[in-house]
């Protein structure tokens, strides 16, 4: 069994604080500089794209769905997860069990303007699953808090169509029981390409 150092979670939700802050404080400054929008309008989002997990490459997938209110500002909610059951690597190798790993919640965004790039904070929660590779019973599932802040570049397609490609990092709290894996084993990069219908 691999030994984890166990830290403090609130030390984890307090290192996020900063942030946060700074995602609401340039989201309220930009939306109080754009012109007034024509009303709200909806969207829903297919994402694809890769993360790492346990310490393996893995595909990454989800929908999202996005109301797009006035001056800008964008409030979501979606569905996320890892392809790929992890199985080997420095974590699972020779554990004769899997990895599997979802995670949804809640976001707001909104584009800067002066620049092509539009900042996103994700706040939500997800469980990690432990099965057995041979009978695939389950060994051991933890719940845990999610915070992922992004950012994503995004250009009108032909129709109500729209496409986009970004960056995030998922930090991850409260699965430091699991067995063999912790928090640190499921926190990383992710880079994803996605398209949208509707919003415009």
């Amino acid at each position: 069994m691999i030994e984890h150092s166990r830290r403090p979670k609130t030390f984890r939700i307090r290192r996020l604080l900063p942030l946060g802050l700074l995602f609401l404080s340039t989201a309220s400054a930009a939306a109080a500089q754009a012109p007034p929008s024509s009303g709200p309008a909806a969207s829903i989002e297919a994402h694809l794209g890769l993360t790492r997990v346990a310490g393996l490459s893995s595909g990454w997938a989800g929908a999202s769905a996005t109301l797009h209110l006035d001056a800008g500002l964008r409030l979501g909610g979606g569905f996320w997860g890892a392809l790929r059951k992890v199985d080997e690597g420095p974590v699972m190798e020779g554990s004769g069990l899997e990895l599997g790993m979802g995670y949804g919640g809640l976001f707001l965004e909104r584009p800067l303007g002066f620049l092509p790039v539009v900042p996103r904070l994700l706040i939500g929660g997800g469980a990690v699953t432990l099965r057995s590779r041979l009978t695939g019973s389950r060994f051991d599932t933890e719940t845990f808090v999610v915070v992922e802040p992004a950012l994503h570049t995004e250009v009108d397609l032909p129709g109500p169509f729209s496409a986009g490609a970004g960056v995030g990092y998922r930090w991850i709290g409260g699965a430091d029981d699991l067995f063999l894996a912790g928090s640190d084993d499921l926190e990383g990069v992710r880079g994803s390409i996605f398209l949208r219908l509707g919003g415009h």
